[in-house]
């Protein structure tokens, strides 16, 4: 407990600041080693992190906050709606394909650092020595490297989703995950802007992808705060949606691709690069770095990818970069929308149309024929 503070007079502010900052989010961290839990309260007036942070609360002062409600909230009475919880095979497979780069990049960062302190070492004759010269052992040293990255962050998406578990309760999304800290976030269903549908570059192939949110003042939090569910199939998220947030439910299928003419500006960039790179990499690697041509279809791939649909007052943009994602939200939610052009576009009537929704969450699609996109401009 604070200091100075009796327990029923810090439990009265932090349901005050709920009640005047209108809470975005009630987070609980339980450290079941001890018994005890963590409770921050977050407004949409409040950055990364809690207004309110309480370290050590007992379990029947959270179960008192857990009851709390907003003036204008539903009443306690109401029973709690559907729930799912994430299985062992959903897990598993999860965290097999979540190819998080947030844990990649760092550890080949790391690794290229560690090289460098070797090199730079007195003995440094003798540790370039130890460094593979061929091609093949190179090959193999990435590709080794790459395992051990890729068993970390599966091993890191275990600990962060095990037992996750969402639930709809009456008009606030609850959601539980964790293996050695078990985080609980309250969620009013009132300030979810927009869904995004990620299709992961492991879980393409499957039809699978993740859901998260993009919420009013919480877009700072770590990725894992935001999701709404770590998998689910493609095919699964209208009927998903309609169960636990059909304030925002819509079909990922069907959206309007963009004109055929826009292909090649798609993938002029990509193709430069790739034979920029493939030019650049043949003195150090030979034939292999022919492979580097690939690069090129990742234009093509964007243009297949980037799709829009504007119907009933619910936007769903479409787009890839590295994950295919996909942006459903009710118009009205929008910050800001904009057409924009640049001197190419205007020569082949194209245009370019970006929608905000909150700090995390921009939906754009580019190259869309001129007329459509302003035409969308307009509706919006």
């Amino acid at each position: 407990m604070l200091p100075g503070y009796p327990p029923r007079t810090v439990l009265d502010l932090v349901k005050l600041t709920a009640d005047i900052g209108g809470a975005v989010a009630v987070g609980v961290a339980l450290w079941t080693a001890f018994g005890v839990f963590a409770v921050d309260v977050q407004t949409g007036a409040a950055g990364k992190g809690g207004e309110v942070s309480l370290p050590a609360l007992a379990p029947a002062a959270v179960e008192e906050l857990r009851a709390a409600r907003p003036q204008a909230a539903a009443p306690e009475t109401a029973d709690a709606g559907p729930q799912r919880r994430i299985s062992g095979r959903e897990l598993a497979f999860a965290a097999l394909t979540a190819g998080q780069l947030a844990v990649i990049l760092p550890v080949l960062a790391g690794a290229g650092q560690a090289a460098s302190q070797v090199l730079e070492d007195e003995r440094g004759e003798d540790a370039v020595r130890l460094i593979p010269h061929s091609v093949t052992a190179v090959l193999v040293g990435a590709a080794a490297l790459l395992a051990a990255a890729w068993l970390l962050s599966t091993l890191g998406a275990i600990v962060t989703f095990g037992g996750f578990t969402v639930t709809r309760d009456g008009d606030r999304l609850r959601i539980r995950r964790g293996l050695v800290s078990r985080n609980e976030a309250t969620v009013p269903v009132g300030r979810v802007r927009a869904v995004r549908v990620v299709e992961g570059l492991l879980r393409r192939p499957f039809g699978l992808a993740s859901l998260t949110v993009e919420v009013t003042g919480y877009a700072e939090e770590a990725s894992a705060a935001r999701t709404l569910f770590p998998l689910v199939r493609v095919r699964d998220v209208p009927a998903f949606l309609s169960e636990f947030l059909p304030e925002l439910a819509d079909d990922v299928t069907g959206l309007e691709r963009p004109p055929a003419r826009a292909a090649r500006r798609y993938a002029l960039v990509p193709a430069l690069v790739a034979v920029a790179l493939s030019f650049g990499l043949w003195f150090l690697v030979g034939p292999f770095a022919l492979f580097a041509l690939l690069i090129g279809l990742y234009g093509i791939a964007r243009w297949r990818s980037a799709g829009w649909r504007l119907q009933d007052g619910r936007l769903a943009v479409r787009s890839l970069v590295i994950a295919r994602t996909t942006v459903l939200a009710p118009a009205r939610f929008r910050e800001s929308h904009t057409v924009s052009q640049n001197v190419f576009q205007r020569r082949a009537r194209l245009a370019d149309l970006s929608v905000a929704f909150g700090k995390g969450t921009t939906a754009r699609v580019r190259h869309l024929d001129e007329g459509a996109a302003r035409s969308a401009w307009a509706a919006l």
